[in-house]
C-alpha cells in the first residue's frame, strides 16, 4: 500500500522514524511522503515553501493511507493536522501511531473511523487488516487494488 507518513516537519531527522520507514518498506508498502527528504525551510522563500505543499497535497493524493506519527506534537504548529484532515476528507485511511501514548487532544482524531496504534507492530498488523478490506472490497466492486 502506498503510505503517507505524516508528522511534526522537525521530526524528520528523528531516527525513530526513520526507522519506522524502514520497517514499513521492508513490510512491502511504498512511503509516498517526499517531505521526509525536503532540505531545510528555515531559509526558503513562500514560493519555494508553497512548491513544497503541493507536492505534499501530490503525495497525499497519491497515499492509501495516512499514518499520523504523534510524537512531540506540543507546538506543532499544524501541517501533520491538515494532512489528516485533508485525508479524511478524501475517504483515506487514517492511523495515527502514538508511541508515547501521549494524551490527543485534536477532536476529529477522536473519530470512530481512525485507527489508533502505540506500537509499530501494532501498525503493521492494522496495516495488514486494512489491506484485507480493501482487496474484498475491490472483489465485491471489481475494482483492482495496487
Amino acid at each position: 500500500m502506498n503510505i503517507y507518513v505524516a508528522s511534526r516537519y522537525k521530526n524528520r531527522h528523528e531516527p525513530r522514524l526513520k526507522d519506522l520507514v524502514k520497517v514499513l518498506k521492508s513490510a512491502g508498502h511504498k512511503i509516498v511522503s517526499s517531505w521526509l527528504e525536503d532540505p531545510e525551510t528555515d531559509t526558503l522563500s513562500c514560493a519555494i515553501l508553497s512548491s513544497h505543499a503541493l507536492g505534499d497535497k501530490y503525495d497525499l493524493d497519491d497515499a492509501d493511507v495516512v499514518l499520523v506519527w504523534h510524537y512531540d506534537v506540543k507546538g506543532a504548529t499544524g501541517g501533520m493536522f491538515w494532512e489528516m484532515g485533508y485525508a479524511a476528507g478524501r475517504n483515506k485511511s487514517v492511523m495515527i501511531l502514538n508511541p508515547e501514548n501521549e494524551r490527543i487532544t485534536m477532536i476529529f482524531a477522536l473519530l470512530p473511523d481512525i485507527i489508533h496504534v502505540t506500537t509499530v507492530n501494532e501498525t503493521i498488523n492494522a496495516l495488514r487488516r486494512l489491506e484485507k478490506i480493501r482487496k474484498k472490497e475491490a472483489e465485491k466492486y471489481g475494482k483492482s487494488v495496487v
